[in-house]
């Protein structure tokens, strides 16, 4: 009669056993997934507004086409900031001719911008003509899975070819404030409204671009 329980007793452990693995199973999965992520989250680069400006690809280029001069350019971040997108950027261009003087703005014929997020438009505006180039004003926030201002590109068409090379100045801003209007296309003194306190909160980066010989 011994024998049946013994039977009866190993099934037991068996099933203890079974029960055991269902419930560690789990938990070592849980753990390693966990584990996995915080390593993913140590190895990935995070940057802020500030840093940013060394994270933003440029592919801009002048031509000549016919009795015109064209500037095409496109930018890109390759990171998002970890303290928010917000606020509103500028970008001014001037040209200058053979003599480093810019160029007058009865030059300009044809400016605008366009903001793109998964490869199609989202925004787009022409450019204010000003005495010395184009100023470009475009928002930068983040709105319905959408984000502005972080991939975009500005095309400037100028009558005659007497630009020898463009000057394409960026502001970028990380904080609400009044839309700024200046003539100061290279921002040198960025004319922010007083009560918006924008000292700490914009940089300005530069991009000098060659007019390309004709083939």
């Amino acid at each position: 009669m011994a024998e049946p329980f013994l039977i009866s007793a190993g099934r037991s452990r068996l099933c203890l056993e079974s029960n055991k693995l269902v419930v560690i199973l789990p938990l070592i999965l849980t753990v390693f997934m966990f584990a996995s992520g915080m390593y993913y989250l140590n190895q990935t680069e995070t940057i802020t507004n500030e840093e940013l400006s060394e994270s933003i690809s440029w592919t801009p280029q002048l031509t000549e086409e016919d009795s015109s001069s064209v500037l095409e350019a496109e930018w890109a971040w390759q990171s998002s900031p970890d303290d928010g997108i917000t606020g509103t950027d500028y970008i001014g261009v001037t040209f200058l001719d053979q003599n480093g003087e810019p160029l007058a703005e009865n030059e300009f014929k044809e400016a605008a911008v366009s903001l793109q997020h998964n490869g199609e438009v989202i925004w787009e505006e022409p450019g204010e003509i000003k005495e010395s180039g184009v100023l470009f004003t475009f928002p930068n926030r983040a709105d319905d899975h959408e984000t502005y201002g972080n991939d975009g590109s500005i095309e400037v068409i100028l009558t005659g070819t007497e630009a020898e090379e463009a000057v394409i100045t960026y502001l970028h801003t990380w904080k609400e404030h009044e839309e700024m209007t200046t003539d100061d296309l290279r921002f040198f003194d960025p004319s922010f409204r007083e009560s918006d306190n924008m000292d700490n909160s914009y940089w300005v980066t530069e991009q000098f671009v060659q007019v390309e010989e004709a083939s």
